[in-house]
């Protein structure tokens, strides 16, 4: 097996207006992650507050964004609305019905290597995990492109119970290089 870092890459989606303290200061962090090498690129966009859901849409980046995010979060039992709300309205002068959806002021999504890891933020239905968290685990290694094997490790053995691979006890998780 050939031992290669996953690249992490991060994508950040704000609201231009909002782009005051904490969001300032978290893009701040973002950008010296990235300065440091523990995020391999970092791509921040500009999103609206409010878009329509068409087929017609002049959003459709970001549309695509928020069907990847929610595939994702269905994926791994967790909701992203809210942050994202869908609602319908129509308007009293035309009659006309649109579907809107909400963008939150401040939404992160990590990739390792071309998979999507990460949506910030989220809900698990009873718990939220918000941007800021998503940034502490980026400063922590979490997303260091060293994922966790899915057969426990425990604290007797020095090896990888999957493959063989020497572990490391970083914050208390135990990580495999493989």
């Amino acid at each position: 097996m050939t031992n290669h870092p996953s690249r992490v890459t991060v994508q950040v989606f704000v609201r231009p207006a909002l782009c005051l303290d904490p969001v300032d200061t978290r893009l701040a962090t973002l950008r010296s992650l990235e300065e440091d090498g523990v995020i391999d690129a970092l791509l921040i966009r500009a999103w609206p507050e409010v878009l329509p859901l068409s087929a017609q849409s002049v959003y459709g980046e970001f549309l695509d964004a928020y069907e990847r995010f929610a595939d994702w979060a269905d994926g791994h039992g967790l909701s992203i609305h809210p942050p994202f709300v869908v609602r319908t309205t129509t308007s009293t002068f035309t009659g006309e019905t649109k579907t809107l959806l909400r963008t939150p002021v401040m939404c992160l999504a990590v990739y390792r290597d071309e998979t999507l890891v990460g949506v910030y933020p989220h809900s698990t239905g009873e718990s939220h995990r918000n941007v800021a968290e998503a940034i502490s685990l980026l400063e922590t290694g979490e997303f260091a492109g060293r994922p966790r094997c899915s057969s426990p490790a425990t604290a007797d053995t020095d090896a990888c119970p999957e493959c063989g691979g020497s572990l490391v006890n970083v914050q208390g998780i135990v990580v495999c290089h493989d």
